[in-house]
């Protein structure tokens, strides 16, 4: 029986490889000497990361779709982008969820393709997250 360790899960060699195994093909199979991880550190320097760098407190630019609100295909492009709070924006304990904070009121072009001209539409724009009970919020 052979073990295969990557390094890197998802990468390019790593999906080839399990292709030829799930072929039958074992003649790219080798061994990868992973160095020992202490579960102490790792613990460690991940929680250092999601404190510095996943913190709910900014929101996060997305592409919205904003096009054919009130009349389909008249206006264009049917997207911005704007600011949101969300899950995946920032990390919060657990039945908590990442939600605006703050918002403001942003207007946003959009061109009617039909008369020409810009017609202005007013979209919310999340300025400011916080971590809130899940069952407190809605979307």
């Amino acid at each position: 029986m052979t073990f295969v360790l990557f390094n890197q899960p998802g990468s390019s060699y790593a999906r080839t490889l399990t292709n030829h195994i799930e072929d039958g093909d074992r003649s790219h199979v080798r061994h990868h000497h992973v160095t020992p991880v202490d579960p102490l550190e790792s613990y460690l320097a991940n929680e250092e990361t999601i404190r510095e760098r996943a913190v709910c407190d900014e929101p996060s630019a997305r592409l919205v779709y904003v096009g054919e609100r009130e009349e389909p295909g008249v206006h264009v492009p049917d997207c911005a982008f704007l600011h949101r709070c969300a899950d995946d924006t920032g990390c919060c304990p657990y039945r908590e969820t990442c939600a605006p904070l703050e918002q403001q009121s942003v207007a946003i072009y959009l061109l009617n393709i039909e008369t020409g001209e810009l017609d202005r539409f007013v979209f919310t724009n999340h300025t400011r997250c916080e971590c809130k009970h899940a069952e407190d919020f809605e979307r």
